[in-house]
């Protein structure tokens, strides 16, 4: 049964590896939370629209969009509070963080260097810092009762976390604190004579930024310098906030023992960052098939169709037996993979069933929100 802690916390991160149904599952955490009061935010980093199409939306925006939750009447449900959803703009963020904390003769100049609009929009870190800082902005104005974050696929554990910090030790070295110094002295009239020396670090750079040019480099470091010791200062501030009471994480798996050997993985990292577990969701787990009630309702059904009937009853009985035979054994497979995750001390483990179609609207959450619900 779903852990009461949705309800207590302020934020949820919902991690794991790709293909396992996570976007989906952090929709339905969202309307969970919906459901019984809270207005809720859900939040994507994933470029993929995977979370408009759960909500059954087209797109999403860079602004929370409010969720129409008025066809739960039809189902039987009334939704006490609000369910919004957004997803991340990492080059709109990263360019207000820059509007903020850079005065103005700096920023027109840095807008307009090929570094910075590497670093804006594509580089390796932007788009995990810029999410962090979103969410943590967010969460200070106090309009939500709930966040939930959704994560982008990783097969690295918490990369998401590690990614910023790793990103900004970049301007921790020797040789980029050089370059600064330079550049704010001579200009690039030094630089053309420090490039023939410097290839080699260079290249080191150019892979990170997407340039060749030294003196760019320069130039987009020189000008970014003000908004450094504000973006680690609130990187330190971030790993506190998600270390905090107020923040959970699930970890969103399926049955298949690869991902599972993934989420034991991710389980060990949230305990080495001092995070708060709340339990494992395993997505898509196999239903039991110990009589032979399902198979004769999918013969009377197949055989009502003429195209079917034509092949033969016999036929039909051969094929669904055989496809029996395959379902018991990837469940039985799913259980003796999923005895792996009981090892684990005080971890609640969240089962959902297979469901035979695609989740692209609220009755398909809701049939998600019954089976994380549900006393098996």
């Amino acid at each position: 049964m779903m852990n009461s802690d949705i309800f207590n916390k302020k934020i949820i991160v919902s991690v794991g590896s790709g293909g396992v149904g996570k976007t989906t599952i952090s929709s339905t955490l969202g309307l969970q939370g919906a459901i019984v009061g809270k207005k809720v935010l859900v939040l994507t980093i994933d470029p993929a629209k995977r979370l408009a199409n759960a909500l059954g939306l087209e797109s999403l925006g860079v602004e929370p969009q409010k969720i129409d939750l008025t066809p739960l009447k039809k189902l039987g449900v009334i939704a006490k509070g609000e369910l919004f959803a957004m997803m991340l703009d990492r080059k709109n963020i990263v360019d207000k963080m820059v509007e903020k904390d850079i005065s103005d003769d700096k920023r027109s100049k840095l807008f307009e260097n090929s570094a910075y609009k590497a670093f804006s929009s594509s580089l390796p870190g932007t788009q995990e810092f810029a999410a962090m800082n979103l969410l943590a902005e967010i969460s200070q104005k106090g309009e939500y009762d709930l966040i939930i974050l959704d994560t982008p696929p990783t097969a690295n554990a918490l990369d998401f976390f590690s990614a910023p910090e790793r990103l900004f030790n970049i301007f921790e070295n020797q040789f980029t604190k050089l370059l600064i110094q330079m550049y704010e002295k001579s200009g690039g009239i030094f630089l053309k004579f420090f490039q023939i020396s410097s290839q080699f670090i260079l290249k080191g750079l150019s892979k990170f930024v997407g340039v060749e040019t030294l003196e760019v480099i320069a130039s987009f470091l020189f000008h970014i310098s003000d908004l450094i010791d504000g973006i680690k200062t609130r990187s330190l501030e971030l790993h506190k906030l998600f270390k905090s009471n107020d923040v959970g994480f699930y970890i969103i798996t399926s049955p298949q023992k690869s991902s599972l050997e993934e989420a034991l993985f991710f389980q060990k990292e949230i305990d080495r960052y001092g995070f708060h577990l709340i339990a494992f969701i395993v997505n898509r787990v196999h239903p039991s098939f110990e009589t032979t009630e399902t198979i004769d309702l999918e013969f009377d059904d197949l055989m009502k169709i003429p195209q079917i009937k034509e092949i033969g009853s016999h036929k039909i009985s051969e094929i669904l037996s055989i496809l029996e035979q395959n379902r018991r054994f990837y469940h039985q497979k799913h259980l003796q993979d999923l005895k792996e995750l009981t090892i684990l001390e005080n971890s609640e483990i969240l089962k959902i069933p297979f469901l035979n179609r695609d989740i692209s609207d609220l009755e398909g959450l809701l049939d998600i929100i019954k089976a994380l619900n549900s006393k098996d």
